[in-house]
């Protein structure tokens, strides 16, 4: 099965998505440098769900973004979502049909 568009009917929201592209550090701490933001169509829920992030260390997501499409999203990205608030990205699980990736799951914290 294909990426359908019907699939994006599900998606009513926009988030910022902003790759980081270097980790540096100054005098005032660690400093990361982002990529452009580039706007991804999306559904946001609430989540009381524990998940475990790349070091098997346990965390509570309190919610998921589920992307239209298969973006490329990794923890050391940063998200705005709607309301302008950044929350961090645990981890983000890639969904793939029997065609390849369809879209992601990327779970945040508070």
């Amino acid at each position: 099965m294909s990426y359908e568009a019907d699939f994006d009917a599900f998606m009513p929201l926009t988030v910022s998505w902003e790759q980081r592209v270097t980790s540096g550090t100054s005098g005032y701490g660690d400093e990361d440098t982002f990529a452009p933001a580039v706007s991804i169509q999306c559904r946001i829920e609430q989540a009381d769900k524990v998940i475990r992030d790349k070091d098997g260390y346990e965390h509570m997501a309190t919610a998921v973004i589920y992307t239209s499409g298969f973006i490329g999203i990794q923890p050391a990205d940063r998200i705005t979502l709607p309301d302008g608030t950044h929350l961090p990205i645990v981890t983000v699980d890639q969904v793939y049909d029997d065609e390849g990736p369809h879209h992601e799951n990327v779970y945040l914290t508070a």
